[in-house]
C-alpha cells in the first residue's frame, strides 16, 4: 500500500524557510568506537541493511519535499522508486563510501555541517552517515557520525535513529512477520493544542521592540532589562552566521561526572536541572565584569513533547517545544545552588512549562503560506545588524542517557545541532552514554558526559567561549566532587550562593 503524502507541518515550514535562505538546520549524532579497521569494516556491512530496514518501514526516511514554491509544500514519499537509488551494489546512497582522518571531535562536527548543506530537499536523501579516523588518537579510534536535515525529525528521533541504524544482528528481535510499514508522522497541530498564549505574543512583540535599533536609549531609561550579549560585546559588522564548534574536556573523572551530579541533585533537581545551574553559573563568570551593560542572562531549553499516548512515532516528526527562563544577574547574590535548581526543576517539569512549549511551536502559526527566500535572507540579514540580534544568551540541550550498550566498541556519544540563526548567542548540547558495567548498591549507573559547545563566530569572541568552556568545567567538577562527597559537604555545596561560585 503506497504511503501518502501531507503538506509540511509549522515546525516542517519554518525549517524549509531556514534551509532555503542558505541556512540548513540539522542534528549530528556522533559515536565514537576504538575497534579495529576489519571491525569497522563489518559494521558498516551489517548497517546496511539495517538502514534499508528502515526506510521501509518509516517512509519520511525517503521521502523528498514537491515543489518548495508553492504556498503549501507536501511530502512526497518515495518508498517505491527513491529517486537518490543507486545501481552499484557497492555504494550505499546514505553512508559515505570513504573514511577520513580528522583531529577532532568538532572537526566531525564541522564536517558534517558541510555535508548537511549539500541535502536535496526534492530528491532526498535528507539524512546521511559519514565515517571518520580519529589521527590524534593511538588506538584504532573511528567516528560514526548520523546527520539528519531537521525537518525530518527532531533531535530525540535523531538519538533513536542512531540507535537502531548501530543496532547489530544479534540483537534484533527475531519474528515471523516484518514490521508494518508506518504513515507519515502526524502533524504536531493534529496530536495536541499548539495554540500561542497572549503571554507569548505579548514577549514576542516586547522582544521586536527592544532590537529596534532606536528603542535602546527609552528602554534603559524604563529600567527594562538587557540580556547578555550586549552590542558592544559582538563582533564588528557585518556579521556572519558561520557555526563552530568545541567538545568540553572534563577530565579524568569524567566517568563519574553524571552519577555524582545526580546524588548531588537529590531531592533538588535532575542532572540537567544541576548542568542548567552550572552554565549559567558558567557564563556570569565568563562574561560578568562588575561593569557591564547588561543585568540578565536568558537561557532556553527545548523540551521534547514526543509521546506515544498522541501517537507520535519514534522515528520521523518535530514534537519540540522550547522553554525559557530570564536570570537577573542580582539573582545570582540571592539564590544558592539548591534554591536555584530546585525553581528550574520544578518549571521544567511542570504543566505551566509544556503549556509554554506548546504555545511557542503555535507560534509558527504566524509564518507565511509562501516561503519567499530572498525575503527570509533579508530579514536575517536585517536581524544580524540589530542591537542585539540573539533572542537569548544560552540554549542548553539535554538528550539524557544514551543506553548503547549493544553497539561494539561504543566509546563516547556527542550530539550537536543547528538552530534557527540569531537564535541563542551560545548552545550547549548535551548527552551522556550509559556504560557497560553494572549499577552501584544504588542503582545508580556510571554514565559519559559529552557536552557540545556551539556558537556563531562571525559574532561572538572565542576567547569569550573559551573563558565559557573553562568555567564550565571548573563549575561542574567542583559540583561532581560535592555530589561524591559524604552527606554533610554534599549539603555545604548546595547552600553555596551562586555567586561564590562566579567569583
Amino acid at each position: 500500500m503506497a504511503t501518502e503524502g501531507r503538506s509540511l507541518d509549522l515546525l516542517e515550514r519554518f525549517q524549509l524557510a531556514q534551509a532555503r535562505a542558505g541556512s540548513v538546520p540539522y542534528i549530528t549524532i556522533i559515536g565514537l568506537m576504538v575497534v579495529t579497521p576489519t571491525d569497522l569494516v563489518q559494521i558498516l556491512a551489517e548497517m546496511a541493511p539495517n538502514i534499508d530496514e528502515l526506510m521501509r518501514i518509516h517512509p519520511i526516511l525517503v521521502a523528498g519535499i514537491d515543489d518548495t514554491d508553492i504556498r503549501r509544500p507536501k511530502w512526497r514519499p518515495n518508498n517505491d522508486n527513491p529517486p537518490f537509488e543507486t545501481n552499484d551494489p557497492m555504494v550505499h546512497p546514505i553512508i559515505e563510501s570513504g573514511v577520513f582522518t580528522v583531529q577532532s571531535i568538532a572537526q566531525v562536527a564541522e564536517a558534517e555541517e558541510a555535508e548537511a548543506q549539500g541535502f536535496n530537499l526534492a530528491n532526498g536523501p535528507l539524512w546521511r552517515i559519514g565515517v571518520y579516523e580519529l589521527g590524534n588518537q593511538p588506538l584504532s579510534s573511528y567516528c560514526v557520525a548520523l546527520t539528519v536535515h531537521h525537518i525530518v525529525t527532531d533531535s530525540m528521533g535523531a538519538l533513536t535513529l542512531f540507535e537502531e541504524v548501530m543496532r547489530p544482528p544479534s540483537t534484533i528481535p527475531i519474528t515471523s512477520s516484518r514490521p508494518r510499514q508506518q504513515p507519515m508522522p502526524p502533524k504536531a497541530h493534529r496530536t495536541m493544542r499548539i495554540q500561542p498564549s497572549i503571554i507569548g505574543t505579548i514577549r514576542k512583540g516586547a522582544r521586536w521592540i527592544l532590537n529596534h535599533r532606536l528603542s535602546s536609549k527609552v528602554t534603559q531609561a524604563l529600567g527594562v532589562t538587557s540580556v547578555w550579549p550586549p552590542s558592544n560585546m559582538l563582533k564588528a559588522r557585518p556579521r556572519r552566521p558561520d557555526v563552530s564548534h568545541i567538545s568540553v574536556d572534563f577530565g579524568k573523572d569524567q566517568n563519574r561526572i553524571v552519577e555524582r551530579l545526580e546524588a548531588l541533585g537529590h531531592q533538588i533537581g535532575t542532572v540537567h536541572s544541576v548542568l542548567h545551574t552550572a552554565a549559567v553559573v558558567a557564563l556570569a563568570a565568563a562574561v560578568a565584569t562588575g561593569n557591564d551593560t547588561f543585568d540578565t542572562i536568558g537561557t532556553e531549553m527545548p523540551k521534547s513533547l514526543r509521546s506515544e499516548d498522541r501517537n507520535h512515532p519514534r522515528i520521523g516528526g518535530n514534537y519540540t517545544g522550547m522553554v525559557e527562563r530570564s536570570i537577573p544577574l542580582a539573582k545570582l547574590k540571592s539564590e544558592t545552588i539548591a534554591s536555584f535548581t530546585k525553581k528550574t526543576n520544578s518549571y521544567i517539569h511542570s504543566p505551566e512549562a509544556e503549556s509554554d512549549a506548546r504555545s511557542r511551536v503555535g507560534e509558527f502559526r504566524l509564518m507565511p503560506d509562501r516561503i519567499i527566500p530572498d525575503s527570509w535572507k533579508a530579514r536575517l540579514t536585517k536581524r544580524g545588524t540589530s542591537e542585539n540580534p540573539f533572542r537569548n544568551s544560552l540554549m542548553i540541550s539535554n538528550l539524557g542517557r544514551f543506553q548503547g550498550r549493544h553497539i561494539p566498541g561504543l566509546e563516547k556519544v556527542w550530539f550537536c545541532h543547528a538552530s534557527m540563526p540569531w537564535g541563542a548567542a551560545i548552545n550547549m548540547d548535551v548527552v551522556s552514554l550509559n556504560l557497560r558495567q553494572p549499577s552501584d548498591v544504588s542503582g545508580r549507573r556510571e554514565a559519559r558526559l559529552a557536552v557540545m559547545v556551539s556558537w556563531l563566530d562571525g559574532a561572538i569572541e572565542r576567547e569569550v567561549i573559551d573563558r565559557f568552556c573553562a568555567a564550565l568545567v571548573r563549575v561542574v567538577n567542583l559540583l561532581a566532587r560535592a555530589g561524591g562527597a559524604p552527606n554533610l559537604d554534599r549539603h555545604a555545596m548546595r547552600a553555596r550562593n551562586l555567586q561564590d561560585l562566579v567569583n
